[in-house]
């Protein structure tokens, strides 16, 4: 659930959208974000705010953008599986299990995807000018956010099904044998003494 101003926004596994009073719980509008489809239309990530356009995520009808003050439709990208939603000043970004990490301009169009091999991908973590995103039958991708570049690939041999933590510097990821893993800069190297 999301909350802005008078207005909560969240989704439930009918695969409505949903805008309720605060104080009331009264229903100020609802959106079906199912498209066409019956099946798998649960609205699975939580509803975030870019800028004034508010997003969310059926697994079965994809991304939408829609008004937080009717949820009219602005844009939707359809894509199986979208979850985790992330909303960073070089774009909107998410996860999918069949086509991995997703990046979107603003519009809703596709700026670049980058494939995360079997498995289903873990919500994407900023850290600097990468995002980091883990699977379940894999290991720790490192992409760069502008452009989509996997530049650093790990695999403990498990997978990893926890999304990894990024804090001052340092990158934790916890494989699916309970192996915590933690990533740090490369040390200098020693100057001689002259």
């Amino acid at each position: 659930m999301t909350v802005r101003g008078a207005l909560a926004y969240t989704g439930f596994s009918d695969g409505m959208l949903v805008a309720l009073k605060v104080t009331s719980g009264d229903v100020v509008w609802t959106r079906s974000l199912a498209g066409a489809k019956t099946q798998f239309i649960d609205v699975d990530t939580t509803p975030v705010f870019d800028g004034e356009v508010l997003l969310a995520a059926s697994y079965a009808g994809g991304v939408y953008a829609v008004s937080p003050e009717n949820g009219s439709v602005r844009w939707q990208h359809a894509v199986e599986g979208a979850s985790d939603l992330l909303v960073l000043p070089g774009g909107i970004y998410f996860t999918a299990p069949r086509v991995g990490l997703v990046a979107l301009d603003r519009s809703g169009q596709l700026r670049w995807r980058q494939a995360v091999a079997h498995g289903v991908p873990s919500r994407p973590v900023p850290f600097r000018e990468f995002l980091l995103v883990t699977g379940t039958e894999t290991g720790l991708y490192v992409v760069r956010a502008d452009r989509g570049e996997l530049l650093q690939y790990f695999d403990p041999g498990h997978g990893m099904s926890a999304a990894p933590a990024a804090t001052a510097g340092v990158v934790v990821a916890l494989s699916n044998q309970g192996q915590l893993y933690t990533f740090g800069p490369a040390p200098r190297p020693r100057q001689a003494l002259r």
